[in-house]
């Protein structure tokens, strides 16, 4: 992940820690989620609670987060994200 990004990262992680322990947990995701634009929400076919529990699902191995996993779980969804811009172009 570029230093731009990883800034970005740690941004959001800074903005999501509302307690500042350094760790995020199910608490502080739950309290700064908001789910209202989500596609699926506008289109009517989830609730924000279903959305909210499904992005909280991503998670479900590890009790806290730190940075550092939001950093591998990011550069794995662009990672993801090149791939399949990639397979569209060809």
């Amino acid at each position: 992940m570029n230093h731009f990004r990883r800034n970005l990262v740690h941004q959001a992680f800074d903005i999501l820690d509302a307690d500042k322990s350094g760790e995020l947990t199910i608490s502080d995701l739950k309290g700064k989620y908001d789910a209202r634009n989500h596609p699926e929400v506008k289109a009517g076919k989830k609730t924000e609670d279903q959305v909210l529990t499904e992005f909280l699902k991503t998670f479900e191995s590890v009790y806290d987060l730190n940075v550092e996993i939001l950093e591998d779980y990011f550069y794995v969804i662009e990672n993801r994200r090149r791939q399949s811009h990639k397979t569209r172009i060809h």
